[in-house]
């Protein structure tokens, strides 16, 4: 015959125990900075708190399920895709739902951060780009991530690269970034009423020109947010009081995502130079219209380019007085098996060479050191185009 003991234990463990557990949840709440009136019980701090380790777990899970994904191993889908997002968009914010319950208010930030994440990752679902940068102004001495450059455009990012990793002489400047133009967008709520015109140009409803010009006529219509005005005046009026020579003149150029990449929009935006202080905003306006400059349009078209790929970054540079400018390529583009540089070179400032509009002198350079010059041809220049003093 089976005999079942029944015992309780000694008062004296009980009371170690409680007293252990009551040390614990005082510890817990000392940590977690939680007031009297905000005190929650400790069995449910606990249960929280393991509903967070499990839903951090599974998100885990999906994330390293992903990665797996991309390996090239598997195929999948933009349901795969879709899915995937949502689901850990679900965990993580009912993780942060309990991290509130726990200590409320203290990571109300948390929230946020989730809004503001939650809508970058809806974008790119919907082939939209993204700026990963809060900053409306980036100086170059702060642009040093490759992670940067679908908000700054590859023409700041490398006038940034050529200034931070190789120290060379670049006029001071700044990128007014890809969220600059993102929210300047949607302040003058522009992209359904560009998105319409698009889509009647695409429908042969509008010529190419008249849907340019319809498209610049709303950006240029357009006011500038407050306080992005105040940050590029602000960032123009910084260089010019830290230069000695006090020159308040500006270029103002297009820094358009994918420009200056493995595809060329050369020529096809628009650039502004010697800009005084006082027309920078106007300037920086002429340079965002210029994304549907019919050339960048028919271009885009033609490469399998969407409109929602394309934000235009701009740069802002002070202007120099050079003696010479020129354009360096660093492959002979008529013949690059030569292993020769070309410098097309003139007087004063480097635009007409860059338009075609003055004959240059031109060297044939060693791609190798010592760099010799291997080919010489220098022409008749009778102009120059040099920067006036009131812009």
């Amino acid at each position: 015959m089976n005999t079942l003991v029944l015992y309780a234990p000694e008062q004296h463990w009980v009371e170690d125990h409680e007293r252990i557990m009551r040390r614990i949840a005082r510890w817990a709440r000392k940590a977690l900075s939680i007031g009297q009136a905000d005190r929650i019980s400790f069995p449910d701090m606990f249960k929280n708190f393991k509903e967070i380790l499990e839903l951090n777990n599974r998100a885990l899970d999906l994330i390293a399920s992903a990665n797996d994904k991309l390996s090239g191993n598997y195929v999948f889908d933009r349901h795969y895709i879709d899915t995937t997002c949502k689901e850990i968009a679900d965990l993580v914010l009912q993780l942060i739902y309990l991290l509130n319950n726990m200590v409320p208010d203290k990571y109300q930030g948390l929230i946020e951060a989730y809004q503001r994440i939650e809508s970058e990752i809806k974008r790119i679902l919907e082939g939209q780009l993204v700026s990963y940068t809060d900053k409306y102004i980036l100086f170059y001495k702060d642009i040093s991530s490759h992670d940067l450059i679908e908000a700054v455009g590859e023409k700041n990012a490398h006038l940034a690269e050529l200034y931070t990793a190789l120290n060379l002489n670049v006029p001071r400047g700044f990128a007014v970034t890809t969220t600059a133009y993102f929210s300047f967008m949607e302040y003058n709520d522009l992209a359904p009423r560009i998105k319409k015109i698009l889509g009647r140009w695409l429908a042969k409803e509008l010529t190419l020109e008249q849907a340019s010009k319809e498209i610049k006529e709303l950006i240029l219509a357009g006011r500038v947010p407050r306080r992005l005005r105040k940050e590029i005046e602000q960032a123009a009026k910084r260089i010019v009081e830290e230069d000695p020579a006090k020159i308040g003149l500006f270029a103002v150029r297009s820094s358009a995502v994918g420009e200056d990449s493995e595809f060329s929009f050369a020529g096809q935006y628009t650039s502004k130079i010697n800009v005084p202080l006082d027309m920078l905003i106007p300037a920086y306006k002429d340079v965002i219209a210029s994304t549907y400059n019919e050339r960048a349009m028919e271009y885009r078209k033609a490469k399998g380019f969407g409109e929602e790929e394309i934000a235009m970054a701009v740069a802002v540079q002070q202007i120099v007085r050079p003696r010479a400018s020129g354009v360096l390529y660093t492959f002979d583009p008529v013949r690059p098996e030569n292993e020769t540089m070309l410098i097309n070179a003139t007087w004063g400032l480097g635009a007409q060479v860059v338009e075609g509009k003055v004959p240059c002198d031109n060297f044939s350079v060693e791609r190798n050191p010592p760099y010799r010059i291997m080919d010489i041809k220098v022409v008749r220049k009778q102009t120059a185009l040099t920067p006036g003093k009131g812009g």
